[in-house]
């Protein structure tokens, strides 16, 4: 070693005598754990941090697009099944239309024979009161 790596040495070691001196053992050792120990630490620990929830955030949205699949399938099924009711009552509605249509004549038929036996009724229920009220001006 020459003299001046010597004197190099020797102005290392007297500055880290002196800080030991004014700040104490504690407080060096203090600084170095803080300054130089943790922010490492600290660096590596907010990296595992942000891992872990990212792998939380992504398993939640791997399930939450898995329960949107879901109801996508139950969505698709309802949808079917609300088709083939409405197609069955289309269905039975065409075919009460198409039975009162072939029957239209026979209930019409029906209807006006409902129709004239109470207008019969009618009329014979008149003629009895009328009958009454004569009945009743002659005596």
């Amino acid at each position: 070693m020459g003299l001046n790596e010597l004197g190099s040495v020797a102005s290392v070691l007297s500055l880290v005598i002196t800080i030991f001196v004014f700040w104490g053992v504690n407080d060096v050792k203090n600084y170095y754990v803080r300054h130089i120990m943790l922010p490492p630490l600290i660096r590596k620990l907010r990296a595992q941090i942000r891992n872990i929830e990212n792998s939380v955030l992504n398993k939640r949205v791997e399930e939450l697009q898995a329960s949107i699949e879901h109801c996508d399938v139950l969505l698709e099924r309802l949808y079917k099944h609300t088709d083939n009711i409405l197609k069955k009552r289309i269905k039975e509605n065409r075919d009460s239309i198409k039975s009162f249509l072939s029957n239209k004549d026979q209930y019409l038929l029906d209807n006006c024979r409902k129709l004239v036996s109470n207008i019969n009724a009618t009329i014979e229920s008149t003629k009895v009161f009328q009958g009454e009220d004569q009945w009743s001006t002659n005596t």
